[in-house]
């Protein structure tokens, strides 16, 4: 059985090919795969969510399950997680992984994959609301497949916001960073946005983004609200993991939205001419997408190279 520490999942990982993966993936109808309603447990104040996310795949012969566990504290939202794998044909443990690496990794490859078909390569200015890890794998996964000039930061934690900006700085010189004063201000005109906070209430609107433009949400949600409005989401092309287990999650503004399958059969260009938007609800799906990938990626890695256990 292998066990990829965070660290392992980092040093396999290039960027460009698991989204490359992804975007293959996501092209195609899931066929042979069973992904049953995940069960999570909400906690409201302080805001905390605890869930188990299970999928079966018969022609891999995979069987996954992700316990997770999101806290949230005055100051930030910690993510805890552990995925175990399983061989459907014998029963046998395939592998576990550490689950926060792996959510960082498998949430920014999949949105920059719907980004990158839904925009045009012309993007070059992004803006990003939050400043904790996933925003960081979202710039990552970004700044691997579009030349961004320009990145407009928001947050309320300062001190993280600093850090943020000055890893940005340290790793990508070339990009000009710029910190916003509020949501709204770091939004304004931009091609591209990205929104990995824990608000539970609207913080921008689409009406002050660039035409074209392109909006992942990745942080929060309820039925009752996003970190965009629901009346914006219904004025805009949305597009989403699965139908279902969004609306049964982030409301009925996802009744009319494009899952992806279906989003990579209309043309680029069509796209790239309006707003769009990815709103994010994570599924054991896109999980068992990166299952695959890692353990595909790590079939001629030295077993001396990973935390190996008999």
């Amino acid at each position: 059985m292998k066990i990829f520490r965070a660290c392992d999942i980092h040093r396999l990982i290039q960027q460009t090919d698991l989204i490359a993966c992804f975007t293959q993936q996501l092209a195609q109808k899931p066929e042979g795969i069973t992904v049953p309603q995940r069960t999570l447990m909400i906690d409201p104040s302080p805001f905390s969510v605890f869930g188990t996310m299970p999928a079966k795949d018969d022609l891999a012969g995979l069987f996954m399950v992700k316990n997770a566990a999101l806290v949230s504290s005055n100051r930030d939202a910690t993510v805890h997680a552990i995925t175990q794998v399983f061989d459907t044909h014998t029963g046998e443990p395939v592998a576990i992984m550490d689950g926060a690496a792996m959510t960082g990794y498998r949430t920014a490859g999949v949105a920059a994959a719907i980004m990158l078909h839904c925009t045009d390569e012309a993007a070059d200015n992004l803006a990003v609301l939050g400043a904790g890890l996933q925003a960081r794998h979202h710039l990552m996964a970004v700044f691997a497949v579009r030349r961004i000039r320009e990145v407009s930061l928001y947050s309320r934690g300062q001190e993280r916001l600093r850090a943020l900006q000055h890893w940005i700085e340290q790793t990508y010189p070339e990009v000009r960073v710029r910190l916003a004063g509020s949501a709204a201000d770091c939004v304004a005109g931009k091609s591209l946005v990205v929104a990995a906070t824990t608000s539970r209430e609207p913080l921008f609107s689409m009406d002050g983004l660039a035409a074209g433009a392109h909006v992942s949400l990745i942080g929060g949600h309820s039925l009752e609200s996003r970190e965009l409005s629901h009346a914006d989401m219904f004025r805009y092309r949305v597009i989403t993991e699965d139908r279902a287990f969004a609306m049964a999650e982030a409301g009925h503004c996802h009744a009319d939205c494009l899952e992806p399958h279906e989003l990579f059969q209309i043309d680029r260009s069509d796209l790239a001419a309006q707003k769009t938007i990815f709103s994010s609800v994570g599924t054991a799906l896109m999980d068992l997408y990166f299952v695959r990938f890692l353990l595909d990626i790590s079939k001629n890695v030295s077993l001396s190279q990973l935390s190996i256990t008999d």
